[in-house]
């Protein structure tokens, strides 16, 4: 089996790997040589990866910070996240997967920065955003979602845990909050 592998930690080498033959007429598919893409070169067509945008979100209270913990999988805190959906605004993705997730609403959204992420053929995009109408809020009043999260606690600023690496997107934005450098 022919692994297209081009040093980027395997993850186009498996799109290549998984994509060998042409959805139209069979032919077996050629690696593109102007861009990062097959063709077929019987019937031309081209075939593009896919690539699944993930909003990642941190809510703010003022000088808080809202960690979660999910319910299986992953042990270490880490920020609201979920993919966009078809025909979604990433907006409208933060407002859902906050409000699915905790039953919060927010505000105020702003974009931090993205990071290519190949475990799961996506594109993670940070947003801080204001819980809306921060005063009413409480912890007690989040809304019961323990298969998918087990946790969710609001940090003060300087007593957020320091749980992982900053290698990834939502440790990245947990450290500048931290450190007050979040926009």
């Amino acid at each position: 089996m022919a692994c297209f592998c081009n040093g980027d930690g395997g993850a186009s080498g498996y799109w290549y790997d998984q994509n060998r033959y042409c959805g139209h007429c069979a032919y077996k598919l050629e690696k593109g040589t102007d861009e990062r893409k097959l063709v077929c070169p019987n019937c031309g067509a081209q075939i593009f990866p896919k690539i699944s945008p993930v909003i990642i979100v941190g809510v703010t209270k003022g000088d808080q910070l809202l960690l979660t913990k999910y319910a299986t999988g992953y042990g270490h805190f880490a920020l609201i996240a979920g993919f966009v959906e078809i025909g979604e605004t990433l907006e409208g993705a933060v407002k859902r997967e906050v409000y699915e997730e905790t039953g919060l609403e927010v505000q105020n959204l702003r974009y931090y920065k993205s990071q290519p992420w190949a475990f799961s053929q996506s594109v993670l995009m940070g947003f801080f955003a204001d819980l809306a109408s921060a005063a009413t809020y409480s912890t007690a009043e989040f809304k019961d979602d323990e298969q998918e999260l087990a946790l969710k606690q609001w940090f003060d600023r300087d007593a957020i845990p320091h749980d992982d690496t900053r290698k990834s997107l939502t440790w990245d934005m947990i450290e500048a909050f931290r450190e007050g450098s979040a926009h």
